[in-house]
């Protein structure tokens, strides 16, 4: 479900008011840094997605689930419960990436999404191993662990936040899926 979209897009460098928001929470960073001096970031969000295109100076935050206790688990455990069964996992994911899909077709997010819809499920199904192992590490709380997988996807488990956070390409945006562990 679909808590909250935020679509923010910032051209400049923005001083950090969040507590300490490094990149690999719900985060959008153009210049890396930490914390992010110019991108966008999402301070009580559990999941979300990043869409950025580096080359317009241009980010998109999307939040799928608040930092809210009881929601904040169940949307949490939907994905990482599913760590055992590499099929279960991808259509977890492929689940939650129609739900930013849905969102992102009303809004102009700088996002091919029809070309998403068609290449995103692949890359994940292709990748099912590379990201089982991944979720793997989060739940094991393995923070720095990161995997390169096959048609751009790179997944990592943050070293500050244990945060999962994968990532891929579609057309001229790098996008990329958060979820925090319970």
């Amino acid at each position: 479900m679909m808590a909250v979209v935020s679509s923010v897009a910032f051209f400049g460098a923005v001083p950090a008011s969040a507590e300490n928001p490094s990149r690999d929470k719900c985060t959008c960073d153009l210049e890396k840094g930490d914390p992010p001096t110019n991108g966008a970031w999402v301070q009580n969000a559990t999941s979300c997605w990043s869409t950025e295109i580096r080359e317009r100076q241009w980010c998109d935050v999307t939040v799928q689930s608040l930092a809210t206790g009881a929601g904040q688990t169940s949307v949490v455990l939907e994905v990482l419960g599913q760590a055992r069964d590499p099929a279960s996992l991808v259509a977890a994911m492929q689940e939650r990436f129609q739900q930013f899909a849905a969102t992102a077709s009303r809004s102009d997010i700088g996002l091919d999404i029809n070309r998403a819809r068609e290449v995103v499920p692949g890359i994940l199904k292709a990748n099912d191993d590379v990201i089982q192992r991944c979720v793997d590490a989060a739940t094991e709380r393995k923070r720095g662990f990161r995997l390169e997988g096959r048609d751009t996807l790179m997944c990592q488990v943050s070293e500050v936040s244990g945060w999962l956070r994968v990532e891929f390409q579609v057309g001229e945006a790098r996008v990329a899926y958060m979820i925090g562990t319970p």
